[in-house]
């Protein structure tokens, strides 16, 4: 919050003060008071402009009074420790048939030890959440749910796979599921299970243990994929698609899986360089090589056992385990920063990765899952680089995993993965995850 002079030839920003009148503030935001310290949704309280009484600027709320207060755990549930102001409920358990809200359950039981999960939306409405199976022989299962987000069915859409980690969306609405073993491969999966399972030229001949995928389409005449490696020689790799084959699938929008199932001609397999800058490898230059050798001593170097990826905005963010840090490239500028995760109570490896967009730049999230021998969680960075935990896991286990979104951004779904539990949390004001916020209770170091 901001104590500064607001009038209407100087209208001030959101969280900014003291204003008088909603022509105090800019563009649509509106003038409250508050009676004394309590939270202004949207900003965050404690600095040292923040005077009790004062009014300020602020987003003006579509619905009723906004409840969440993420970083502040204090509701428990199930072995949860939730965020001020969120609920959630069991939705499946590894070993266990699925409740359906039929009444009866799935005829078979939900798959053990879920991992790298995605949501895609279901014809006619409703959702699916697709869910690898991390065992020897694993496979991806997927639970359908309705447009009010009761589950429906329960259903195992590919076999035959191994130690099936993260994976990755299309954007025509397929999954790409990571075998994370040695020789493994990237195979594209319906969600519905229209078809089985498709493999994909991003593990090209050797394979590798590969575990997220991610894409760049804001070029759609070249898009780029890039997959992630948990090895301690894993370096990131991009494939450019043949460019007859994105020419024939942009024309006719359709059979884009001929990106990933047709190589030769003019696509490229290529794998990250970093140039640090000299005397601080956290920040430079990068530039991709086909030179496959100095690309894994360079992620042994810098960002081994990478982890999640996601592309938004024109950067990519990658999470690796072992020197758990955040690595952010700069697609069309071709810089990056490499920074730590190690953040109050998010002090474990970071693992799957879920870039959340606000409506605004400035109001995007980056939202962690931990992977600890115990009370991992789900975490979240925004634009300044501030930590926040959402949930954490004291009653559980192993690794979070498997976190994605609704639809409409207004549930989300987190795994614990070594009692194979799959969460549903949803905020109790009815916003969406991303939407105003109460306050923020940050990380402390």
């Amino acid at each position: 919050l901001g104590d500064s002079a607001c009038t209407s030839e100087n209208p001030c920003d959101e969280c900014t003060g003291g204003c008088t009148n909603d022509d105090d503030c800019d563009s649509h935001f509106v003038c409250v008071r508050r009676s004394g310290s309590e939270p202004i949704a949207g900003c965050v309280t404690g600095g040292d402009d923040d005077v009790p009484g004062k009014r300020y600027c602020m987003e003006p709320l579509p619905g009723g009074p906004v409840t969440y207060i993420p970083g502040k755990l204090n509701v428990e549930y199930d072995g949860l420790l939730l965020s001020e102001g969120l609920t959630a409920r069991r939705i499946a358990t590894a070993g266990i048939h699925v409740e359906l809200s039929s009444g009866h359950v799935s005829t078979r039981p939900f798959h053990r030890r879920p991992d790298g999960a995605g949501v895609f939306p279901r014809p006619g409405g409703g959702w699916y959440y697709v869910s690898n199976s991390e065992v020897p022989s694993g496979g991806v299962g997927s639970l359908e749910f309705n447009s009010d987000g009761d589950v429906v069915g329960y259903d195992w859409i590919v076999n035959d796979t191994d130690l099936n980690c993260g994976g990755g969306k299309t954007w025509w609405g397929t999954w790409l599921t990571c075998e994370e073993t040695f020789g493994g491969q990237v195979y594209e999966v319906s969600p519905d299970n229209t078809f089985g399972k498709r493999l994909t030229i991003l593990g090209d001949i050797d394979g590798g243990y590969f575990e997220s995928v991610a894409y760049d389409r804001r070029d759609i005449s070249k898009p780029t994929f890039y997959v992630t490696e948990d090895h301690h020689w894993g370096a990131l790799r991009r494939l450019t698609p043949r460019s007859d084959v994105v020419a024939e699938t942009n024309a006719c929008d359709c059979n884009y899986t001929r990106l990933l199932t047709e190589g030769g001609g003019d696509s490229k397999l290529e794998y990250l360089i970093l140039d640090p800058t000299p005397d601080d490898f956290g920040r430079g230059t990068f530039r991709w090589s086909t030179n496959l050798t100095s690309a894994k001593e360079d992620a042994a170097r810098y960002y081994s056992h990478s982890e999640g990826v996601d592309v938004q905005r024109g950067k990519l963010y990658l999470t690796a385990k072992s020197p758990k840090v955040l690595l952010v490239l700069d697609l069309a500028a071709g810089t990056y920063e490499r920074t730590s995760t190690v953040s109050g109570a998010f002090e474990q490896e970071p693992d799957q990765v879920r870039y959340l967009l606000g409506s605004s730049e400035e109001d995007d999230l980056l939202y962690f899952c931990e992977d600890g021998l115990i009370d991992s969680g789900v975490h979240a960075r925004d634009r300044e680089g501030n930590f926040y935990s959402v949930l954490d896991g004291p009653g559980h286990a192993g690794e979070t995993s498997g976190l994605d979104f609704d639809p409409h951004f207004r549930t989300m779904y987190v795994a614990y993965q070594e009692p194979g539990i799959v969460y549903a949390i949803t905020r109790d004001d009815g916003y969406p995850f991303g939407g105003t916020r109460l306050d923020i209770k940050y990380h402390t170091y």
